[in-house]
């Protein structure tokens, strides 16, 4: 489950199934190029249509890359450094977090 989402937040940070944290179209990774096929818009977050398509999709619409396999306590910067940025990120992120890293220091005893 993720940690908190668009609908609540400036940030989508979700565990990966592959091991990790991750930061879905963090704004703090550069620009990548990307080809929208439904509608050209990403959820209408972090996503700079090109101008000429005017968000339908091509190749010159970029959006923010995501942040994968961060470790639980670089995710906790990760989300510190969001909010120095002045992205909206709940009090209950890092609290889930710190929570998660008690709970395998607990299991590893």
């Amino acid at each position: 489950m993720a940690y908190c989402r668009f609908s609540d937040a400036d940030i989508y940070l979700y565990p990966s199934i592959e091991g990790g944290i991750n930061c879905c179209a963090c704004r703090l990774a550069p620009l990548v190029r990307t080809i929208f096929t439904e509608g050209g818009d990403f959820m209408g977050v972090n996503f700079e249509p090109c101008g000429k398509c005017r968000g339908k999709g091509c190749p010159d619409c970029m959006i923010h890359g995501d942040t994968h396999g961060m470790t639980h306590a670089e995710a906790i910067q990760h989300v510190l450094d969001h909010r120095q940025a002045g992205h909206n990120v709940p009090e209950y992120v890092l609290q889930e977090l710190r929570i998660e890293i008690a709970a395998r220091r607990l299991e590893q005893e």
